[in-house]
């Protein structure tokens, strides 16, 4: 019996199509099942964490390009703090501008521990002015929310968006002050 399930199973997977993935110029959002993780992260751990220096070393026309025209970035890069997508901040500051420390565009909503991103993506549309960051200490599940973004940069739902919106993999317990300014950000969500 238990060969005859294994046989049957192993047909019914080979005679499976991919769905709607051979559609050209279809814009495929990423699946969950293929970014599993853990459900926990020891963020007592020294784990190998790049992280700025100050809020004036980080550059955020990397995580939203859309805002910062002219700063000579790809727009679909990502750089998510991860071994798949690093980032490196630099030993000097920004420009101003671009760290927020002057300008408009400074991130101000911040959801720590983010998981797999529905939170960011549901207030995305609702606040189309405001940068939203997402911190999450799981590298698999911070790669499957950056592929996500991009793929809605993209316009997977038709129209390109969810422009003002980002995540990084870090440890907010310990290195949340080195991203942000005192009075910087309007709304923190923990889940």
């Amino acid at each position: 019996r238990v060969q005859n399930s294994l046989r049957l199973l192993a047909f019914a997977m080979e005679s499976e199509t991919p769905a709607e993935s051979s559609q050209p110029g279809k814009i495929e959002k990423p699946k969950k099942a293929d970014f599993r993780q853990r459900a926990h992260c020891n963020p007592l751990c020294d784990w190998g964490d790049c992280y700025p220096v100050s809020p004036d070393h980080v550059d955020w026309s990397v995580h939203f390009p859309k805002f910062f025209p002219g700063n000579g970035v790809e727009s679909d890069a990502l750089l998510l703090n991860t071994s798949e997508y690093p980032i490196q901040y630099p030993d000097g500051t920004v420009r101003p501008e671009c760290s927020g420390k002057v300008g408009q565009h400074q991130v101000r909503f911040l959801d720590v521990g983010c998981g797999f991103g529905g939170l960011l993506m549901a207030l995305s549309p609702q606040f189309p002015d405001k940068l939203m960051l997402g911190m999450e200490i799981r590298e698999q599940v911070t790669n499957y929310v950056g592929k996500r973004i991009q793929a809605m940069r993209q316009g997977a739902e038709g129209t390109p968006s969810h422009h003002n919106v980002s995540v990084i993999r870090t440890n907010a317990m310990k290195f949340l002050p080195n991203y942000f300014r005192k009075g910087q950000l309007e709304k923190m969500f923990f889940c």
